[in-house]
Order: structure tokens, then C-alpha cells, then sequence
């Protein structure tokens, strides 16, 4: 399986390339044994969790430049006996960049912020915000985070949810890396994730938007709740609700994905049909409205209520993700969707111009590339594929096996 990325490059959070700018499928680098690998991308990082239960990192650098290194080992002082098991990153573009670490194996979930590339350690000099220690009975299977909150669902339906807060340091410790240098951290009081004891519908997904929180229960039924101001919440309304709502307009449609971008959400049923709503003012819902940037008009910017994707082809969807303000679809076929915001390339349609309907990445189908699965990050997006054994790809010729 081998990964391909387009869109901002600037931090070369894509590839080793100069250019900032990749608005056609390149090939990262990555090659990997099988599809089972997770992406996790902030605005200039991206991460990969391995099937081996490591993390690689590459993109951005403590001092804004660009990673000389390029992509490494994640190392977490304090824990480098820890198994990675998954991780996320909010949505959003520039300020602090946050990433949460899950260990199934620990049980534990680790906040850290500015994520470095170049120097391979992430959670050294305060970086570590956070630590959850889980019961050993835990088993936490859907985790997702904003700029201010962590959400997760365990095996038994249950969400917690718990907010960054400054720590305080309680020690130091140190630990030898691989090169037997000595990396000095701090380590954090460990902080509780609160059972939200009020919501007794068993979740199996979480999502969040910068401001917004979606839940997806057992039985295929969605709530929401967070800041509704671009009608991301799907309510019909732009006000803010603090507690999960149930999303009335998909009653009777058994969802069973979802995905959540800055300001908009996506809801993939069991008949691979695609839901959306929210903010519109890219063409990221992938329905009717002119998604104009510089449009002074509202009609069209944003959809309080869910209504079905178009999409050009008959097709069964199995998998959706959204970046800040851009949207992409995986089919049963191996073929990816992109549409919405498109002045980075993060569409990967070889162009800079947004697309208010989905439309099929041709240059991964034309090089024989079947889509396993997609990442979108703010301004930029990752897929894992594997080669079909016709066109050509760049992969065949250089890669970084991890």
C-alpha cells in the first residue's frame, strides 16, 4: 500500500518536494503492508499510526521552517514503551497544532501541541498538555478532538468527554532516544475523561468540527451538538446547543459513517448514499448553491438541514473525510471524490478552482491506483492505495518502506 497526497505543501507536510503547492497526486514516500495504517493530519503535519503501533511524523518544525528529516519516528518522552493504537488531530487552520495518542495496549490517551518533524519529539518543553490513564477495562473505539475538547465512545457505546486545561508539571523525567541522547520532558497530572451521563444512547462514532460534535449511535441514529452559527449542526437553526440533539431529518436512515470538517458534516449511510450539511461557501456540501468564495449573496452558503450528495456516477460510497472547507468520498470501486474548497490543490484535480460537485480524481484512477482510504487535513489530503498493475505510478520507483 503506498500513499499519496496533493494539496498546501508548504511545511512539507505531503512530500519532500519544495514546491508548496501540489494540486495533482503525489506519491509521499510511504509505502506500508496493508490498509490498516491510520492518517491523522493537523494543518502543517501529518502522522501515520502503523500497523506496528508506531507513529510517523513529518511536516512542520518548531521554527516554522520547513523539516529537513523529513518524516520520523514520533518520540513521546516518557513514553516510548507505548504502542500507539490510534490517533486525531482537530480541524483548523494555524495556531497551536494538537494531537491526541491512543494506546489500547496502555490504556492511556496523551494531549500534545506543536507537534515538531524535525526535531522527532513531540510533548518535550510543555508540549505534553495532557494524560488520560484509562481502566484496564477501557477499550476506547472512536476518539476525536477540537481546539478545546477531546471526545471519545467506548466498546460499550459510553462518550466521555474532557477539555484542554493548563497542567501542571509534577516531575522531570528523561529518556534515551534511539541515538542514546538524552531528551529532558515534563511530565502532567493526569486529567479524567467525564462519562456525559445525561446521553444513554450507544455511540460507536465521534466526530468534530472546530466548533461542533457529532455522535453516531449503534442503531445508525445522529446527534449534534456545539456552536450551530453555519448550520453544522444539521438542526434546522443556527443557535448553539450544549447537549446532543437528534438530527429529526435523517430519521428513518440507517447512517453508519461520518465525518466533520471546519464548519460542515458528512453522513454516509448503509446504502452508500452521502448526507451533508453546514457551511456551503466553497461548494464543501456537494449540493445546489453557487459556492463562491467572493459571493456578497448568503442563499447557498450554508444548509441547517441535511439533503443528499449528488454524485455524477452511480456509485457505493464506503468512506468519507473533510477538511477545513473541502470534502472527499472513497467508493466500493477504489475511486476517490474530491469537491469544495480547491486553492491549494487539495483536490488533487490538477487545478486551484473549487468544485461544488464531486468529482472523481482522475490522475489516481488513470495510474492504475485503487483507493483504500482517504485523510483530509486543513489544507491538504492523503490517501492510502494499492497499485491495480496498470498505468503508472511513482510509487514503483521510490519509496520509504516503514
Amino acid at each position: 500500500m503506498s500513499v499519496f497526497g496533493f494539496g498546501y505543501n508548504g511545511f512539507r507536510q505531503i512530500c519532500q518536494d519544495d514546491c508548496f503547492l501540489k494540486n495533482l497526486p503525489v506519491f509521499t514516500g510511504l509505502l506500508f503492508n496493508t490498509s490498516n495504517t491510520k492518517l491523522a493530519l493537523s494543518w502543517s503535519t501529518s502522522f501515520a499510526v502503523t500497523e506496528e503501533e508506531d507513529v510517523s511524523v513529518w511536516g512542520w518544525t518548531n521554527d516554522g521552517s520547513k523539516s529537513k528529516s523529513w518524516i520520523s519516528k514520533l518520540v513521546v518522552p516518557g513514553y516510548g514503551h507505548c504502542r500507539w493504537t490510534d490517533a486525531t488531530c482537530p480541524c483548523g487552520s494555524g495556531g497551536m497544532e494538537k494531537l491526541v495518542l491512543y494506546s489500547r495496549k496502555d490504556k492511556l490517551l496523551l494531549w500534545l501541541t506543536e507537534c515538531d518533524a524535525e526535531s522527532k519529539v513531540c510533548g518535550s518543553s510543555n508540549r505534553l498538555v495532557g494524560k488520560v490513564d484509562l481502566s484496564p477495562a477501557a477499550e476506547i473505539c472512536s476518539i476525536a478532538c477540537n481546539r478545546e475538547q477531546i471526545w471519545a465512545s467506548d466498546g460499550n457505546g459510553a462518550v466521555f468527554t474532557s477539555c484542554f486545561s493548563p497542567v501542571s508539571v509534577t516531575s522531570k523525567i528523561a529518556e534515551e532516544t534511539n541515538d542514546n541522547s538524552q531528551i529532558v520532558s515534563s511530565t502532567v497530572k493526569p486529567v479524567s475523561l467525564q462519562r456525559l451521563v445525561s446521553f444513554s444512547h450507544r455511540v460507536v462514532q465521534v466526530a468534530c468540527g472546530i466548533d461542533h460534535t457529532i455522535l453516531l449511535t449503534a442503531t445508525g441514529v445522529v446527534y449534534s451538538c456545539g456552536i450551530g452559527s453555519r448550520g453544522q449542526l444539521g438542526l434546522g437553526d443556527i443557535k448553539t446547543h450544549t447537549t446532543p440533539q437528534v438530527i429529526d431529518l435523517l430519521g428513518g436512515i440507517n447512517v453508519i459513517r461520518i465525518s466533520t470538517g471546519g464548519w460542515h458534516s458528512l453522513a454516509l449511510t448503509d446504502l452508500g448514499s452521502v448526507y451533508s450539511w453546514g457551511w456551503n461557501s466553497s461548494g464543501q456540501l456537494g449540493v445546489s448553491g453557487d459556492g463562491k468564495e467572493d459571493s456578497n449573496d448568503s442563499i447557498g452558503k450554508f444548509g441547517a438541514f441535511p439533503e443528499m450528495v449528488d454524485f455524477p456516477l452511480e456509485c457505493d460510497i464506503v468512506q468519507l473525510a473533510c477538511g477545513s472547507r473541502h470534502s472527499a468520498a472513497v467508493t466500493r470501486d477504489g475511486l476517490l471524490f474530491t469537491w469544495g474548497w480547491g486553492a491549494y490543490g487539495q483536490l488533487g484535480h490538477g487545478d486551484t478552482s473549487n468544485k461544488i460537485c464531486p468529482t472523481i480524481v482522475q490522475k489516481l484512477k488513470d495510474d492504475g491506483l485503487f483507493v483504500a482510504s482517504v485523510c483530509c487535513g486543513s489544507w491538504h489530503t492523503l490517501t492510502i492505495t494499492k497499485n491495480l498493475g496498470h498505468g503508472c505510478s511513482s510509487a514503483d520507483s521510490t519509496s520509504l518502506d516503514l
